[in-house]
């Protein structure tokens, strides 16, 4: 009621965008993927008005990528690869805007990797190599830059392997 009371104020709908996200992860959590597809839908659309509006605010910015990221997890979930892939590229679009600029740097550039190791999968498994060797090679130039400064994240390194075994073999 808030934000119709004043859709103006985007602390408002931010908060409201919060919101649906975290309501769209605990259906994530429990498997009741419709009502969790619904609610991510419902964050995004209430949060991107205000990042299009406000496009300097990283807080802003990183919650519209988490409820994408979170979405396409989803997606993947449920067997919508294409949807997935939609979703997962967005996230991936506001993560390399945002660069830098976000306090959440390490957490968003591991996020960052795991979304293009996603994408490599998914094309993967559609039988889309060009695109699958883009993404994996995007994963690794992401993983290579982390590991060179953050040697101590090993989180990745399993996914590292896969992604180069398959780069290896394509060429």
């Amino acid at each position: 009621k808030l934000v119709s009371f004043d859709s103006t104020n985007a602390d408002w709908q931010y908060s409201l965008g919060l919101i649906y996200s975290n309501i769209g992860l605990i259906h994530m959590k429990s498997k009741e993927y419709t009502s969790a597809v619904n609610y991510f839908r419902l964050a995004i659309a209430t949060l991107n008005p205000i990042v299009q509006k406000y496009p300097d605010n990283s807080a802003w910015n990183d919650s519209l990528n988490l409820s994408y990221f979170f979405l396409g997890d989803v997606q993947k979930e449920i067997g919508d690869a294409t949807s997935a892939r939609q979703s997962y590229q967005s996230s991936a679009e506001i993560l390399e805007k945002i660069g830098t600029a976000s306090s959440n740097f390490l957490s968003n550039r591991r996020r960052l990797a795991k979304i293009y190791y996603r994408l490599g999968l998914i094309d993967f498994e559609n039988n889309h190599m060009e695109e699958a060797l883009k993404s994996f090679q995007k994963f690794i130039t992401v993983t290579e830059d982390l590991k060179n400064k953050y040697p101590e994240i090993d989180e990745l390194d399993e996914m590292l392997r896969v992604a180069s075994k398959f780069v290896r073999k394509v060429y």
